[in-house]
């Protein structure tokens, strides 16, 4: 339950930040993950651009595990005898799911005017202007196919109301809060977690690293422990114990995890 919570809580950021936790075999605070950043293909000249014109293009960037989320509730032994409910597996799910949407939260909180330098005017009242925005990621060097836009509720609703049904994707993009394939776009997605001033974004894809750890609690401390992965974006712990002296059971679900724009030039503000 826990997985699957978590999995749908962080779909968002499965188009765009690419999960590097398989990356870290070791202990530490930071996880090396590398950063490709290419241009443009030339011509072939045998003295300026030849086989052995090569530039460096290859990079490592540290993504620091700087943030620890927990997310904690307690119930007393009388209050799980009176209540006719799966605690534990209804709590872990809940738990994981909240946990999911504080990291969209503070993944997204990256894209500020500090961090991302590209911007241009977001205008959704007509397709001609939504169809633009391709414009907009060329003039940036950004591969619309590559490419993910991402806006805010009220204006990914003004794009629906441009578009035909069958053009969007009908009902599952309403229910779902995501287009694909728009004008070429790998696809249009709703977040409501954009950060103030940000109307939305153009985001080449794994432009952001995403890493996290397990943390393994301390033997014996605890009645159960457990990791949560859907080995796609996120890990998560939980720690189930009691207190002797009150009755009261706890569960705890934590999130050990760093996040970084790794290509900031391959990102765009739309204000």
């Amino acid at each position: 339950k826990s997985i699957e919570a978590m999995h749908a809580a962080m779909a968002p950021l499965k188009l765009f930040a690419h999960d590097y936790t398989e990356l870290d075999g070791r202990k530490g605070e930071a996880i090396a993950v590398p950063v490709i950043n290419l241009s443009a293909s030339g011509e072939f000249d045998a003295d300026s651009n030849n086989y052995c014109s090569g530039k460096q293009v290859f990079d490592g960037s540290l993504v620091t595990l700087d943030k620890h989320f927990v997310q904690s509730a307690t119930i007393s032994d009388r209050q799980l005898q009176a209540t006719n409910i799966n605690w534990l597996g209804d709590l872990a799910s809940a738990q994981a799911r909240q946990i999911g949407r504080d990291i969209n939260k503070y993944v997204f909180g990256l894209f500020t005017d500090t961090n991302v330098n590209l911007s241009a005017t977001l205008d959704v009242s007509s397709k001609e202007a939504i169809a633009s925005l391709v414009k907009t990621a060329a003039d940036n060097d950004i591969n619309p196919a590559d490419a993910i836009i991402v806006l805010g509720p009220a204006d990914f609703y003004k794009v629906l109301s441009k578009m035909d049904a069958n053009v969007y994707g009908g009902t599952s993009a309403i229910q779902n809060g995501m287009i694909e394939g728009l004008y070429g776009f790998y696809g249009v997605v709703q977040s409501t977690f954009l950060a103030s001033g940000t109307k939305g974004l153009i985001i080449s894809r794994d432009a952001v690293g995403l890493a996290s750890r397990y943390l393994e609690p301390l033997a014996d401390a605890y009645v159960e422990t457990w990791p949560a992965s859907d080995g796609d974006i996120a890990t998560v712990g939980f720690r189930y114990f009691g207190q002797p002296c009150t009755g009261a059971r706890y569960l705890a679900c934590e999130a050990l995890f760093g996040a970084k724009i790794l290509l900031p030039n391959k990102i765009v503000r739309l204000v």
